[in-house]
C-alpha cells in the first residue's frame, strides 16, 4: 500500500480555504476507504540545520520570530508562528515520503511543495523550498542525484534559485508560459505551454522531456508536483484540462517512473479552483492514480530471462482467457486529437513492456508516423509480418497474436506501399 504523510499544521486555519484544503483531502480518502489510517503517517519536522542547508539564517530567523515583518511575511502570509510550523512538518512529510519511495517504489505528501520560495525570502505563499529535503537526502548518501517533475501551472523560479549550480539536482517543469516566467530561466529543463493546449499533446510533450532528461541524468529519484492549477476551472491557471485528463496524467507519470526503476514520491501540490471541492478530487484522483499504478506493479521484463518468461506468458494466457488483455479504445481518441484524423487503432503491451500499435483503416505513412512527428517515443506503426516477428520475438503467446490478426478479418495493418503524409505537430 502507498503510504502518505500528513501533519495536521499543514492546515492554516486562519488563512483561505486553499491553505486548509489538506485535511479535507485526508477526511475524504479516510471516508470513502481509499486509504485506512495505518497508510497515512506521522510526521517528523525539519530542523533548523537542515533548513540551513539551502536557506540564510536571516531568512529562517525572520519566518521563525517574525521580525522583520517584511521579511517574515515575503511569502504573502501573515506570520504567525504556525507558518513556521506548517513549513518544516510539510518539507518533513517530504522529506519521509522520499526516503520512503526508496523503498517501496510509491509514496505521498500530502502537502503543497514550495517552489515559488527562494534562498533569501519567500514568495507565492511558499515559505521554505523542497529543495531541502533532496539536499538532506544527498547529504546523508542515500541518493546521488534527482529529478523534480514539476507539473504546477506556475514556473517554480524559487526552485531555480535554491538549485543554483548544484548539478545534482535537476528540475522539470512543464507550466504556462505567462505565469510566473523566471526571466533568467536557469531551470534544467522546461517548457513554456500555450494556452488552452489539448491534453493528448501536452502528455505527448511530457513523455519526450522526460525521457529525454531521464536518459541524460540517469535520477536516482524522482520527486513529483502533481499540482491541480491546470484544471479548466482553475482562477490561476491557463491550461483547460479536465479532471479526467489530470488523473491520466498522474497515472502516465507514475507508471513511466515505475517501469523506468525509478523510486517515486508525489506531492498534491496546488489548486485554487472553486469550489475547493474541484482541487480536493484532484488530489484523491492523485492518491488513487498512484494506488492503481501499485497495483499493476509495472516493469520492464528481461527477455532473455527464460524463467521469467515463462512465468508472465503463463499468466498472459491467463488474462486473456479471463478477458483482461483487450484494445484500448482511448488510444484511438489519443491519436484522433493529435493528427485531426480520425483512425482506428489497438494497443498491445508486450512482455517487454513496450507498446505496439498497429494500423487498421487509414493508410499512414510508416516512416514519417514516427515519435518524432507525433511525440510519442515508442509509437511503431507496423505491417503484418513484421508484427509477427516481433510478436516471436518477444514471445507473445500464439492465442494473443492470431487474436489479433483475426480482428476485422485481419486488415488492420499499414500498407507501406501507399503513403499518406502528414504533419500532425
Amino acid at each position: 500500500m502507498v503510504k502518505l504523510f500528513y501533519d495536521n499544521s499543514f492546515n492554516l486555519e486562519r488563512e483561505s480555504i486553499t491553505l486548509r484544503k489538506y485535511k479535507l483531502v485526508k477526511e475524504r480518502l479516510l471516508n470513502e476507504g481509499i486509504v485506512n489510517s495505518n497508510d497515512i503517517k506521522d510526521v517528523k519536522p525539519l530542523t533548523i540545520d537542515d533548513l540551513l542547508l539551502v536557506h540564510t539564517k536571516e531568512y529562517i530567523d525572520a519566518v521563525r520570530t517574525g521580525k522583520p515583518s517584511e521579511l517574515a511575511e515575503s511569502n504573502g502570509i501573515k506570520w504567525g508562528r504556525d507558518v513556521y510550523e506548517r513549513a518544516i512538518y510539510s518539507l518533513g512529510s517530504v522529506y519521509q515520503s522520499l526516503e520512503d519511495s526508496l523503498k517501496n517504489g510509491i509514496s505521498g505528501s500530502l502537502s503543497s511543495g514550495y517552489h515559488h520560495a527562494h534562498r533569501s525570502h519567500g514568495k507565492g505563499f511558499c515559505t521554505f523550498n523542497y529543495i531541502i529535503p533532496i539536499k538532506k537526502l544527498i547529504l546523508e548518501k542515500k541518493i546521488n542525484n534527482a529529478l523534480i517533475l514539476d507539473c504546477d501551472v506556475h514556473h517554480p523560479d524559487g526552485t531555480e534559485n535554491c538549485i543554483g549550480n548544484d548539478e545534482r539536482i535537476f528540475s522539470l517543469s512543464i507550466n504556462g508560459t505567462s505565469l510566473f516566467k523566471n526571466k533568467d530561466n536557469k531551470i534544467s529543463y522546461g517548457i513554456g505551454l500555450p494556452d488552452g493546449i489539448d491534453y493528448y499533446k501536452y502528455e505527448s510533450i511530457l513523455e519526450c522531456l522526460l525521457t529525454e532528461v531521464i536518459n541524460r541524468k540517469k535520477p536516482d529519484i524522482i520527486l513529483y508536483k502533481a499540482s491541480q492549477d491546470s484544471h479548466k476551472l482553475d482562477i490561476f491557471g491557463n491550461l483547460s484540462f479536465t479532471a479526467q485528463n489530470l488523473f491520466e496524467r498522474d497515472q502516465f507519470v507514475i507508471r513511466y517512473a515505475r517501469l523506468n526503476g525509478i523510486p517515486i514520491s508525489f506531492i498534491i501540490g496546488s489548486g485554487y479552483s472553486r469550489p475547493i471541492d474541484i482541487t480536493v478530487n484532484g488530489h484523491i484522483n492523485t492518491v488513487k492514480a498512484s494506488l492503481e499504478v501499485e497495483e499493476e506493479n509495472p516493469k520492464n521484463i528481461d527477455n532473455f530471462n527464460t524463467k521469467l518468461v515463462e512465468e508472465i506468458e503463463k499468466e498472459n494466457l491467463k488474462q486473456i482467457e479471463e478477458g483482461k488483455i483487450y484494445f484500448i479504445d482511448k488510444l484511438t481518441d489519443r491519436l484522433d486529437r493529435m493528427s485531426g484524423r480520425k483512425m482506428r487503432a489497438g494497443k498491445l503491451f508486450n512482455l517487454g513492456m513496450d507498446s505496439f500499435y498497429f494500423k487498421i483503416n487509414d493508410k499512414w505513412d510508416y516512416d514519417n508516423f514516427q515519435g518524432i512527428r507525433c511525440n510519442i517515443s515508442h509509437l511503431k506503426l507496423m505491417g503484418e509480418e513484421e508484427f509477427r516477428e516481433a510478436s516471436e520475438r518477444h514471445k507473445l503467446p500464439k492465442v494473443l497474436i492470431e487474436k489479433i490478426l483475426d480482428l476485422d478479418g485481419g486488415d488492420h495493418f499499414v500498407n507501406k506501399e501507399n503513403h499518406f503524409p502528414c504533419d500532425i505537430n
